[in-house]
């Protein structure tokens, strides 16, 4: 599927039940993300506030801040707090022809998460105008009813199910410019942290239903 509408959704992390209980628990929000452009790692929630396991991972509370350097989807402030920097592999990008007839430019693309992520995101620019999208050779239709997102700067492509050799990306577009894709694999649950030990969530707090929840991302930026 591609979207540009990237609502972050106002996660129900945030939800505080009275009474919380197993039969009755509350949620929270944690995710890791390693960005390998600028070499830094971050745990990140959308929660509005701490709670007695999230205080763990932000010392002194954390900073409340924009994850948009970071993420193409980090609108809003979350609640931010540095991490270790994990030897954790980057997505792969590798270009299998680029190619030009008359205006039309085409170029396919070889994808993977060397770290067999099962999910992954592909960015774009908004102002490329692709004339066509297709993976792994069948074409993609994309999302027009996109008024939602028309102030958000990137368009994108989910891929769930990722095979371990990754797909074929193929992009045709009326531009000679080059292109800046922002790539990033997602996998679920959190990172070990070497030396570093933190305790389970208690019974009575469970993990929000909502988006990179739980999850490990790496996100890498390429240009052909």
């Amino acid at each position: 599927m591609v979207s540009g509408t990237f609502g972050f959704c106002s996660i129900g992390a945030a939800i505080l039940l009275t009474g919380a209980s197993v039969a009755h628990p509350k949620l929270d929000h944690l995710f890791y993300v390693l960005n390998a452009d600028a070499g830094k790692a971050f745990w990140g929630s959308a929660d509005r506030n701490l709670d007695e396991w999230t205080t763990q991972f932000f010392p002194g509370g954390g900073e409340r801040a924009s994850l948009a350097e970071h993420l193409p989807w980090g609108r809003g402030t979350f609640l931010k707090s540095d991490a270790a920097l994990l030897p954790l592999p980057a997505p792969n990008v590798v270009a299998l022809d680029d190619s030009k007839q008359g205006e039309l430019r085409t170029l396919r693309l070889r994808v993977t998460s060397p770290r067999r992520a099962p999910a992954m995101t592909i960015y774009w620019k908004r102002e490329l105008g692709l004339e066509s999208l297709a993976v792994n050779g069948k074409r993609i239709v994309e999302d027009r009813d996109d008024s939602a997102g028309k102030e958000v700067p990137y368009r994108r492509l989910f891929y769930f199910g990722l095979p371990e050799e990754g797909i074929e990306l193929s992009m045709k577009m009326r531009s000679s410019a080059s292109i800046e894709l922002k790539v990033e694999d997602c996998s679920y649950g959190l990172p070990e942290i070497p030396n570093q030990t933190y305790r389970g969530r208690p019974d009575h707090i469970i993990a929000s239903p909502f988006i990179n929840s739980d999850c490990t991302v790496v996100i890498k930026s390429v240009t052909f």
